[in-house]
């Protein structure tokens, strides 16, 4: 989990990769980001790369998330 006082677009990115890198090395991992609020472009970019946001006790884009994972392919 990437997490920050104010989530911003490079936040939602960073924690993406991290996901993606984390899957290709076999793991079963979904991006997700923490933190106050949010600025910019973040909730939009989240919504079309499938991360997580929690704020304030709140999620979003889970089922995205979850998605994100079972369409991942496995490591051999």
């Amino acid at each position: 989990m990437e997490v920050s006082w104010l989530i911003n677009a490079d936040d939602i990115e960073r924690a993406h990769q991290r996901a993606q890198l984390l899957r290709r090395a076999g793991y079963q991992a979904i991006a997700a980001v923490g933190g106050e609020g949010s600025a910019g472009k973040a909730d939009e970019r989240a919504r079309e790369l499938g991360v997580i946001i929690a704020l304030d006790g709140r999620t979003q884009y889970v089922e995205k998330a979850l998605g994100t994972l079972r369409a991942a392919p496995t490591a051999e």
